[in-house]
Parts: C-alpha cells; sequence; structure tokens
C-alpha cells in the first residue's frame, strides 16, 4: 500500500528512535523503509546502540527527516500527489 509523505516521515522518524517504544507492526513498518534508505543511499547507516535502543543514525546533520521521506518516495517511483 503507498503511503503518503507525511506518513514515510512518521516511519522515519520512528526508525530513528528505540523499538521498545513502538508496537511490533509499526516498527516493522519504520524498519522496511529504513533498510531501503540504507541499501540506496549514503544518509542513513544501521548502527546498533545496544539492545532495544536505536538501531540506525545518519551521517549528515543536515538532513532532515522530509528530505529522506522524499528520497524514499523517489527510490520506490511513487508519484508525489499535491
Amino acid at each position: 500500500m503507498k503511503k503518503t509523505r507525511e506518513e514515510v516521515e512518521h516511519l522515519i522518524s520512528i526508525g530513528f528512535c528505540q523499538p521498545k517504544f513502538y508496537k511490533r507492526n509499526v516498527w516493522q513498518k519504520a524498519k522496511r523503509i529504513m533498510d531501503t534508505l540504507c541499501e540506496h543511499t549514503n544518509y542513513v547507516i544501521p548502527y546498533n546502540y545496544g539492545r532495544g535502543k536505536g538501531k540506525y543514525r545518519t551521517v549528515h546533520n543536515d538532513i532532515t527527516n522530509e528530505m529522506l521521506a522524499l528520497e524514499y518516495i523517489t527510490i520506490k517511483g511513487w508519484k508525489i500527489e499535491h
């Protein structure tokens, strides 16, 4: 199912957070997005902060979740509806 830019942005923010704060199915959605960004860009890298802690980090301080969401949408080939 195609998500809106806002939904993708929200899931990216979850991906940078700790999985223990979210239900498993929500974390899995965020993880799929973050794994795609890790695989296709150099903006996000997997980084395990420890058990129950964050699993990803960005290597660029000036990258926003909105920019990452647009990058993900581009990778997926979705059209942005205005």
